[in-house]
């Protein structure tokens, strides 16, 4: 289909929609089985990629504001590009090198990989979902992280900014970064916690052995100044005192 318009399209099992060079397609739905291949020049708005659905992305491809669901799949290929992609339990989104994604969320049980070379620009990872950076991947804007990243190796985070939220994690569980320093120039660390969150260390990130970046500690939403390593913040008004450091190797934040 080039040059040409579609609309409210449904491709059932083992069927399949192609968009090339000037095509439009809006509110497509991908049905189990189903398949949908985005060509150089492309566009798609409001597709849904249902239970085992697939959507391949060619160079120069784009889809808008896509919704992937269980089983699903999005995968972007050089030079391919994805703009406010929402990520449900048990869907994914494959970056490959070359390839880009704006504003993407990840909620509970989904999942984000992004491959080497291919980048991410701001992102909101839910409680339960995950991001896999593999090895030279990059990283840019404002993302903020509620659950867990995984890294095979080194990022380029050049002007990232790395927004921890710990509002759903519990005291002693697993690094919400495995291994921070395969994270490079991120321009910002914070860090937002409830003050109803209970008293303990919270693991923040592995491997920071060599980690001094200041970080930004947020109580309920608002910003209390960017902390050194080993300071402590007390609060009028409230109980706790929260402290950044290094421990085994680990960045965390003990609230005592």
């Amino acid at each position: 289909m080039s040059g040409a318009v579609a609309s409210n399209t449904v491709v059932q099992s083992n069927g399949a929609l192609h968009v090339y060079s000037g095509g439009v397609a809006s509110g497509t739905t991908i049905k189990q089985g189903g398949g949908f291949g985005v060509g150089d020049g492309a566009t798609t708005y409001d597709t849904v990629v249902d239970v085992a659905g697939e959507v391949k992305v060619w160079g120069g491809g784009l889809v808008q504001r896509s919704q992937i669901k269980e089983q699903g799949a999005i995968i972007l290929l050089d030079g391919a590009g994805a703009n406010e992609t929402t990520i449900y339990a048990g869907g994914a989104l494959h970056i490959y090198a070359g390839a880009n994604a704006f504003s993407t969320q990840i909620t509970t049980g989904a999942g984000l990989g992004i491959g080497g070379a291919g980048t991410l620009y701001g992102s909101i990872l839910e409680s339960g979902a995950s991001m896999t950076f593999y090895d030279g991947s990059h990283l840019r804007g404002w993302n903020t992280i509620e659950g867990n990243i995984y890294t095979s190796g080194g990022v380029d985070a050049d002007g990232a900014s790395l927004h921890l939220v710990l509002d759903k994690v519990s005291a002693g569980a697993a690094a919400m970064i495995d291994n921070i320093a395969n994270f490079y120039s991120v321009q910002r660390y914070s860090v937002d916690i409830s003050t109803e969150n209970s008293y303990g260390t919270y693991l923040l990130a592995g491997n920071a052995w060599n980690f001094d970046a200041p970080v930004t500690l947020c109580l309920d939403g608002v910003d209390r100044g960017t902390m050194a390593l080993g300071s402590t913040l007390e609060i009028d008004g409230i109980e706790k005192a929260y402290t950044f450091k290094k421990e085994n190797g680990m960045l965390v934040l003990e609230v005592d």
